[in-house]
């Protein structure tokens, strides 16, 4: 008991009964000690001289700022630059990692990308230099790590704080708002880590996330989305859209594009790294414009091309390579981890094409090749059709109609959770002799010597053959499930087995079916837990085989690319260890002799 009264509780214990007063003094009591932190390493701030900025400009890759002019003209006020980059270095901090709180000092190349972004400006008609930007765009193409997004928040801020434009609405922007509010959360860390923006600005952090000037609160950085379509404000001043290549379409683009009419000086960032080759992407045609630019071919002097990557020709294996496409080594990514993921990637070809895009910023199809094909033969193993006889099996058909290959695949659980394959291949007879498929008929041929593909009369296949042949497989291999593919050509054939007492299940060739069973079979296969026998057909199909990978880097489906290449044989096979690991640990019952009743 205190000589005026009770003793005041802690402010953390009043903070925590809800004391409006209490937390509002925690907060900041927590920006002084923020600002203190910051404050101590001003000193060391590296000096920013006119030498320094003008060589910054310059340290672009394949740019050169005073080309590219068309008929304009245009000046470079080195203070504004300077100005500029001192903001950075003096009121935004890092707020993620080990440099937490610490002073955000550009690295060469992002003096340069700032300096050249905010330091060129325009002359007048009669030739008078005037306070207004050359760039109205600018594409910042470089591989994933590299502080895209810290970068990309205190771009905004800075436009937000210096730009002094009334009324500013400046939209930070990405496909979908989860990736847009990844950029806020830095910008909301840089406000609150400094006392000058936390003095000036008041964050909303809720489903509207937003940075409001409190001098003019129509001034504000909104977080937008593509996930809301073209329902965004029609008097934009900037945007930075993040992630480019993630856009399914230009919808967002062009919606922020049209909105910038009423504005003198609007500016549009894109942050990317590289997309697949894929049609209508807004990132690869940004991209291709970026180059053509830099290489003189489009006169585009509003526009400012950044690109950071390896080109066609290096060896994307030489670490020499990875080095020229990160100008961030070693400060926002790390060698250690890009030397791990370039070693993975020489390891997998599932991972080779991530890297490629992700690391080193090349442009790469969404399908790669499956198996490795060392990795697929060391998986020959010891397939004895007499040993496996009266073993319960588990089953994949893939059927043709004309010239495809027409496959059952059976594999067959064994020891220490490795599976045994057997393949049957049936032919259409006429497919065997017709010119177009010339360059397998060496293939057919053999094979059908060898026993390893059966055919049938005529241009088509024999259903009725397939689903007597089906049955009598079964008599020595029991069939516990048997995956038939869900298109028309299965329909009927897949009702008559189950008619014939198969367990029979529908199965498509979408990642939604084949997802998981793809990436057993890369489990299985690469750990030698998948003994084939080294079937020639199944080796082939193989090899052919492409998948299209999901964002994870892990195969979603199979992609058929190449017009004439047969995977049939792969396909029953995944379809058939899509069943069996369904039922991986569970005893034999009594459908497991092919005598199931249920259709799935």
């Amino acid at each position: 008991m205190g000589a005026r009264g009770p003793k005041a509780k802690p402010l953390k214990e009043q903070a925590s009964h809800g004391a409006w007063r209490a937390i509002a003094e925690l907060k900041r009591q927590r920006r002084d000690k923020a600002a203190k932190e910051i404050t101590a390493n001003v000193e060391d701030l590296p000096r920013i001289t006119k030498a320094m900025v003008l060589r910054d400009i310059k340290r672009l890759p394949g740019y050169d700022p005073q080309a590219n002019w068309g008929r304009q003209k245009f000046w470079f006020d080195v203070d504004e630059a300077i100005g500029r980059i001192t903001f950075f270095h003096e009121v935004i901090t890092h707020c993620k990692g080990p440099r937490a709180r610490q002073p955000f000092i550009l690295e060469p190349w992002q003096r340069g990308f700032v300096a050249n972004l905010f330091g060129w400006k325009r002359f007048d008609k009669k030739g008078k230099k005037v306070d207004k930007r050359r760039f109205r765009e600018a594409l910042l193409f470089i591989p994933r790590k590299n502080g895209k997004s810290p970068l990309t928040a205190g771009l905004l801020l800075c436009l937000l704080d210096m730009d002094h434009e009334p009324g500013a609405e400046i939209y930070g922007a990405a496909s979908t708002f989860e990736q847009a509010s990844f950029v806020f959360d830095y910008a909301l860390g840089m406000v609150n880590n400094s006392e000058y923006l936390s003095s000036r600005y008041k964050p909303y952090k809720g489903q509207r996330k937003a940075i409001a000037s409190l001098e003019d609160p129509l001034s504000v950085y909104k977080v937008i989305s593509g996930e809301h379509g073209t329902k965004h404000g029609q008097n934009a001043y900037a945007a930075v859209i993040d992630e480019l290549h993630v856009l399914p379409d230009r919808g967002l683009l062009d919606t922020i594009r049209t909105a910038f009419g009423a504005r003198p000086e609007p500016l549009l960032i894109c942050l990317t790294t590289s997309d697949y080759d894929r049609p209508d992407s807004p990132c690869n045609e940004k991209q291709d414009l970026a180059e053509s630019t830099l290489r003189g071919d489009v006169i585009k002097p509003t526009f400012l091309p950044v690109i950071f990557k390896a080109d066609p020709e290096d060896d994307w294996r030489k670490w020499s390579t990875v080095k020229k496409a990160n100008p961030n080594l070693g400060v926002s990514v790390t060698e250690e981890y890009l030397r791990e993921a370039l070693a993975e990637a020489k390891r997998s070809v599932l991972f080779e094409n991530e890297f490629k895009r992700l690391h080193l910023n090349l442009r790469t199809e969404q399908a790669v090749r499956f198996f490795e094909l060392p990795q697929w033969e060391a998986c020959i193993g010891e397939v004895n059709p007499v040993e496996l006889r009266g073993k319960t099996s588990y089953a994949g058909l893939d059927l043709a109609s004309t010239s495809d290959l027409t496959c059952l695949a059976l594999v067959f659980p064994w020891e220490g959770g490795s599976y045994k394959v057997l393949l049957y291949t049936w032919l259409p007879e006429d497919a065997v002799h017709d010119k177009q498929n010339r360059a397998y008929q060496e293939h057919y041929h053999e094979w059908q010597r060898a026993g390893l593909v059966e055919t049938t009369p005529g241009d088509m296949i024999d259903y009725g053959h397939i689903r007597q042949r089906i049955g009598e497989i079964a008599t020595e291999y029991p069939i516990a499930e048997l995956a038939v593919d869900r298109l028309f050509q299965g329909a009927q054939l897949a009702s008559e087995l189950q008619q014939d007492g198969f367990t029979v299940a529908s199965m498509g060739q979408g990642y939604l079916s084949m997802a998981a069973p793809l990436n057993e079979v890369d489990r299985l296969y690469k750990a030698g837990l998948l003994e084939h026998g080294g079937n020639p057909v199944l080796r082939w199909c193989a090899a052919n085989a492409e998948v299209k990978l999901g964002p994870d880097g892990k195969p979603l489906q199979y992609l058929k690319t190449k017009r004439k290449a047969k995977i049939d044989a792969v396909v029953t096979l995944t379809m058939a260890i899509g069943r069996a690991m369904l039922h991986a640990g569970e005893k034999p019952s009594r459908y497991s002799q092919g005598k199931g009743l249920r259709a799935i």
